[in-house]
């Protein structure tokens, strides 16, 4: 249902953060981008979501020509269209993501590099 939204999530998740890894800004790392974009952007996002959410699957089975009026049974085309509504599309986009996951450079090392300066980090602080 929320095609869009996944869309919009397998591009801006890597994006978001490849940006706050390179920026250190005053607030912090992380909080100031919460406070500044997190709220706006999570709000726009889901309102676009919840209305293309509906709009997508309902032009899609117009599209395949959904008998609404039938509920025993449809033509094998609109079938074919509901296939593809609740499994094609989705794995499709998981195989996307998993791509682009594939492709970010988290390896052993860039994580032990990522705990040891959480620790120090983690000691600073306490001091």
């Amino acid at each position: 249902m929320f095609l869009i939204v996944r869309i919009v999530d397998i591009i801006w998740d890597p994006l978001v953060g490849a940006f706050v890894d390179k920026h250190n800004p005053k607030l912090g790392k992380y909080r100031s981008y919460l406070i500044l974009g997190g709220i706006p952007l999570t709000d726009i996002f889901y309102k676009a979501g919840m209305a293309l959410g509906g709009v997508v699957p309902g032009l899609v089975m117009a599209f395949v020509g959904f008998d609404q009026t039938n509920e025993v049974s449809q033509s094998p085309f609109a079938e074919q269209g509901i296939l593809w509504l609740v499994a094609v599309i989705p794995a499709l986009l998981l195989l996307v993501a998993m791509f682009i996951i594939s492709k970010y450079g988290l390896e052993d090392d860039v994580i032990d590099n990522i705990n040891r300066e959480i620790e120090l980090r983690h000691k600073g602080a306490n001091k």
